[in-house]
């Protein structure tokens, strides 16, 4: 399986999108697409968030 990539790296592209989709407009498809990056954008922040809770989990574990 390939490596999906970082956190970060959605985050950015999901911005990317959501610049994109402004810039066609505020029609059905420029809507969707905003939407879409909007969507990539938060799942990012989410996997962030998770990833670095988890890794503090990880180290009280192991400092203990």
């Amino acid at each position: 399986m390939k490596r999906l990539g970082s956190p970060v790296e959605m985050m950015l592209l999901g911005a990317a999108v959501m610049v994109i989709a402004l810039l066609l407009g505020r029609d059905t498809q420029g809507q969707a697409l905003f939407y879409v990056g909007t969507a990539v954008a938060l799942a990012g922040g989410v996997w962030w968030l998770v990833r670095g809770h988890i890794a503090e989990h990880r180290r009280k574990q192991g400092g203990g």
